[in-house]
């Protein structure tokens, strides 16, 4: 009988109304394939009422926690400042140690300073003497100038217009000679212009002219079949990205054509242009990946590169003509700027002068009232230090008194991070503890305990989601394994379900096995993959070859027979489960080779044996055909009176050393 190796009942694990067949009787099927649907029932119900369960769960959840959390972190944030401010206290950072230090220097300074003016007020040296009075000339030097400046705009002599008039006349000439350079940087020649604009469309020519010589060579290649047969579509591609591209960069370059066309065409073409060169490179990595190009190609390839290489450079050197370097252009604007405010600053001097505002008057009194205050001071150093006042020197006393304060707070607070006091220590931590008993109390054993529930409450509703999206799945009845739908045992609408058993389908897999009941006196002449025939009335004319696959390990004792499965030993697509037949096992070869049981080992599940040739071992897989007493009949490339071996060769590799005895 011939028997599909695999066949199930297939069925639903959940029971329900079958809604849907996706397949039916004769169809091919895939594991893992739908075969039908059991309707939902209660289910889409159930998961909806276990999603709302989830949001209430959140909600609860987010309540408590939003109860709670304010309250720690708060108390948290406080532990974290009572830690940080301990932390710093006994490692203080490399800044804050920094910071001190330059508070004690400058301390030192601003004392060192208050302690030398007063050994000048007490004891003051020609140096001193000569800088004080150096600073007072340099003072009333400055009033003398705000002065004139003053009298100027309040009376201005002729000499003075004249002045300011001939400072006006240098600055426009400098200026007018600055602009004068940045003219010629930024316009240059006709001619020089027009013998570039010439180079570039020469170069643009000759480029046209390769990129013609290369299609052609590409055209002419394939029309001959002389690429590759495999990497002609790859060169067909490539040229007709290359047409492509070059025509509708041959738009661009056209005035005629390209001024006809909107902003938005022009995109287009733009986009085209970009498509299709991406499209060249991708044909051209392909090629080259998987081979070189040929020189009939090659060759204008190379060229057409020079070309473009030209074309590249004589558009730069016209793109220099139009557009200088920036550092000269800005070199040549940054002089303009400066001549032009030179100018700006004489023209508003000379308008000062010839009709002075109200406001220009002003500045002018308050640069004289500057200067004087300035004169004032100078003359009370002077005096100070030629002859000092008892108030003068009680102050420089007492400055010096404040300053050297000043140094022991600064030395005083640097020793304090270095070596904090006990005190201070003993402080800061019971600040820590006293923070941590707040976070403690913050969140209350209860407190977990109710999270902790609502927790557990989200999490038990969120696996209830999931069950019941597990069982909608499982209502899709899926393929077990490939194979072949054989019979419908269900109508759409009917009720299908593990218990009791309601199958929908039956699905038996493609390989079949021919099965057949040996008896027990001659089960023992059989081994696997010995060959067999078979006939059967479904399949007139025809016998095939089939090998024992398998023999079951207990006899059936009613029959006292042994079941035998065969299996065919190529494709045997005629052959359908249910067919009947006559099996034919050849009892006697004439002709055949023999070989010892004992030589006969397994290799990735096939019979094989070792053969000795020149020595060493040689593995041979065999076909087995009938059984003697000790020998066993072996088909294949083995011929009679070939050396084999029956001892040790469990332990033999291809090529190993023999040793015939």
């Amino acid at each position: 009988m011939v028997e599909a190796r695999n066949q199930v009942d297939v069925l639903p694990t959940s029971s329900g109304r079958t809604e849907e067949l996706t397949v039916d009787v004769g169809s091919m099927v895939n594991v893992g394939q739908v075969l039908a649907r059991i309707g939902h029932g209660t289910l889409d119900a159930q998961l909806d009422q276990a999603l709302a369960t989830v949001r209430s769960s959140k909600a609860q959840l987010g309540s408590i926690m939003a109860a709670i959390e304010p309250r720690i972190r708060s108390a948290q944030a406080k532990l974290d400042s009572a830690v940080t401010a301990q932390d710093q206290l006994i490692n203080p950072s490399s800044s804050e140690l920094e910071a001190a230090g330059s508070t004690v220097a400058t301390a030192k300074g601003n004392l060192e300073r208050a302690i030398i003016k007063l050994e000048q007020l007490n004891n003051p040296s020609a140096s001193d003497l000569q800088t004080a009075e150096s600073a007072l000339a340099t003072a009333q030097s400055n009033l003398n100038s705000a002065n004139t400046r003053l009298d100027q705009l309040l009376d201005p002599s002729v000499s003075d217009l004249q002045t300011a008039q001939g400072k006006v006349a240098t600055a426009q000439s400098k200026l007018d000679s600055r602009i004068t350079n940045l003219d010629q940087l930024s316009n240059p020649t006709a001619a020089a212009l027009a013998a570039a604009q010439e180079g570039v469309s020469d170069a643009q020519i000759k480029l046209n002219s390769s990129q013609v010589t290369v299609n052609d060579a590409i055209s002419d290649a394939i029309a001959s079949a002389s690429f590759t047969a495999s990497l002609e579509p790859a060169w067909e591609s490539l040229l007709s990205a290359r047409v492509n591209e070059q025509a509708n960069v041959a738009i661009l370059l056209n005035p005629s054509l390209s001024s006809t066309l909107s902003q938005d065409e022009l995109s287009d073409v733009q986009a085209s242009i970009s498509k299709y060169q991406d499209s060249i490179s991708t044909q051209l990595s392909t090629i080259l990946a998987s081979s070189v190009i040929q020189e009939d190609v090659n060759s204008p390839m190379l060229a057409e590169n020079s070309a473009q290489t030209a074309l590249e450079t004589a558009q730069e050197e016209l793109k220099e003509l139009q557009s200088p370097e920036s550092n000269d252009m800005a070199v040549a604007r940054n002089d303009v700027a400066a001549a032009q405010a030179t100018l700006d600053t004489e023209v508003a001097n000379l308008e000062d002068l010839q009709n002075a505002d109200e406001n220009t008057v002003t500045l002018a009194r308050n640069e004289v009232a500057k200067a004087s205050a300035a004169v004032e001071s100078a003359q009370s150093r002077l005096a100070e230090l030629r002859t000092p006042t008892t108030s003068t020197i009680a102050l420089a006393e007492s400055t010096v008194e404040a300053n050297q304060a000043a140094l022991a707070a600064a030395e005083a607070n640097l020793q304090s991070l270095l070596n904090p006091t006990p005190a201070k220590l003993a402080a800061a931590e019971s600040m820590v503890a006293s923070a941590q008993q707040t976070l403690t109390t913050a969140s209350p054993p209860q407190s977990d305990l109710v999270v902790e529930a609502a927790q557990a409450t989200l999490d038990k509703a969120q696996a209830q989601v999931e069950l019941v999206r597990y069982k909608l799945e499982e209502l899709e009845v899926r393929a077990p394994f490939d194979g072949i739908i054989t019979r419908k045992l269900l109508d759409v609408g009917g009720w299908a379900g593990p218990f009791p058993a309601s199958p929908i389908f039956r699905l038996a897999s493609t390989d079949v096995d021919i099965t057949i009941q040996v008896r027990e006196t001659e089960v023992n002449s059989l081994q696997l993959g010995q060959a067999v025939q078979f006939t059967s009335p479904a399949l007139p004319g025809q016998t095939l070859e089939l090998q024992v696959d398998r023999i079951a390990p207990m006899g059936e004792g009613n029959s006292f027979s042994f079941r035998v499965m065969l299996a065919p030993t190529g494709p045997a697509p005629d052959l359908r489960p249910g067919m009947s037949g006559d099996v034919t096992v050849i009892t006697q070869h004439d002709n055949t080779v023999l070989v010892p049981k004992e030589a006969l080992l397994r290799q990735a599940g096939r019979p094989a044996v070792y053969t000795v040739q020149d020595n060493r071992a040689e593995l041979r897989i065999v076909g087995i055909g009938l059984t003697g007493e000790d020998t066993i009949e072996v088909r294949g490339d083995i011929l009679p009176g070939e050396n084999v071996v029956i001892s040790g060769h469990n332990f033999l590799r291809e090529g190993d050393l023999v040793v015939i005895q």
